[in-house]
């Protein structure tokens, strides 16, 4: 994720703050700030970064690399639909959605061997839902009230966060 200023950065960390609560994720969340890059402008709880227990099973320990994987597309897709939508105005177009769906492929053969097939029967879902997310007057209020408080406070704690999405619900 390259931002091209400040203003386009707020956007994309407020589009992965929505895609954690759509995700049922947000309990992951310790806070968020602009003195990130990309996905470390998120800041977790340090299990969603852990490995996993070497007592756990092998498909236990698949299961909470593909769930990791899961919430790091939904919020990558967030993130670049949140900046071309709202912030530009724009139109997600074939071109972003491909992007999208090459480095989701990647990322899900390296973090997960999944197949293409199967990274994009998950990445439609996500993407389709995002989509709808964003076309959402009361998101897009929310957005435009999180950005604002984001440049203004440069990083807000997970409870800032939610209060904020909570008026989604």
């Amino acid at each position: 994720m390259k931002y091209r200023d400040e203003i386009d950065k707020c956007y994309g960390i407020a589009g992965m703050s929505v895609a954690l609560a759509i995700l049922d994720a947000e309990d992951l969340l310790i806070g968020i700030t602009l003195e990130g890059e990309g996905l470390d402008c998120i800041n977790m709880v340090p299990q969603f970064y852990s490995v996993g227990n070497p007592l756990l099973s092998p498909a236990s320990v698949w299961q909470d690399v593909f769930q990791r994987f899961q919430i790091t597309l939904g919020m990558t897709i967030a993130d670049s639909m949140c900046r071309k939508m709202l912030h530009d105005n724009g139109v997600v177009d074939k071109k972003l959605r491909q992007s999208l769906l090459d480095a989701a492929c990647e990322e899900g053969k390296l973090s997960c061997q999944l197949e293409s097939d199967e990274v994009e029967h998950i990445f439609d879902k996500y993407f389709k839902y995002m989509l709808q997310t964003f076309k959402n007057r009361d998101v897009q209020e929310v957005i435009s009230s999180m950005v604002d408080t984001i440049k203004e406070r440069r990083a807000l704690s997970s409870c800032d966060v939610l209060e904020m999405l909570g008026s989604l619900n």
